[in-house]
């Protein structure tokens, strides 16, 4: 189940005896970090969408069809309060930038260098060692320096990451041996294979197709 936090008044009791918004981000966020978040979606008019974990991505912006001040941000919910924090900042980031370029919003890259400048100034606030704990602060620190469209493509933050996740029965794909069979999160299983460059070839074992995986991709041993 989604949780919905608006910056707009609610006929929900929680939102209205609060008198603050996105109070509820409190269970999310990692010590430390609440005051600047709430700071930075401050007179923002925007919807925010806890989501269960999604395959395909760990967060998105987006602008509300036939209401063009309001946007909506989504953030799975992975237990990682470090993970959910980055993201969240990811995304404000992108909310920042609409708001700033609204008439040539479609016209720039996703992730280039105005994304970049702003989630860079967002961060640094936040790269705090009472916030990020060592060596989570160190790697991040690393990362942020040319941050990525994904954190999926820095391998280091993502396995540090890992360090502060919920424990359970995952494991990721480069720890597994060749020839070890493992179930993925979409159903299928699959005998790990050899590493090329950057990726790790995995067979599916029903089909006989071949397909790359992330070397941190999490499945389950079988």
């Amino acid at each position: 189940m989604e949780t919905i936090l608006k910056n707009i008044f609610s006929h929900s009791k929680v939102f209205v005896e609060k008198n603050e918004p996105f109070w509820l981000l409190h269970d999310y966020l990692p010590k430390g970090s609440y005051q600047i978040i709430s700071k930075y979606l401050e007179n923002r008019n925007v919807i925010i969408k806890i989501k269960p974990p999604r395959r395909t991505k760990s967060g998105d912006f987006s602008v509300c069809r036939n209401e063009e001040n309001l946007c909506r941000i989504t953030i799975n919910d992975t237990g990682n309060k470090y993970e959910f924090l980055i993201t969240l900042v990811h995304e404000i980031a992108h909310m920042n930038i609409y708001h700033k370029y609204k008439w040539d919003y479609q016209r720039l890259k996703p992730h280039g260098h105005q994304w970049k400048f702003e989630f860079k100034n967002l961060m640094k606030p936040l790269l705090d060692k009472n916030v990020f704990p060592e060596p989570l602060w160190s790697v991040l620190s690393n990362h942020m320096v040319n941050p990525k469209a994904s954190t999926s493509t820095d391998v280091l933050l993502i396995k540090t990451l890992r360090k502060y996740a919920p424990q359970t029965d995952q494991q990721s794909v480069q720890e597994l041996s060749e020839g070890d069979v493992f179930l993925f999160k979409n159903g299928n299983q699959y005998t790990r294979g050899r590493k090329r460059i950057k990726r790790i070839e995995c067979t599916e074992i029903s089909t006989g197709k071949k397909y790359l995986f992330h070397p941190e991709a999490l499945v389950v041993s079988v």
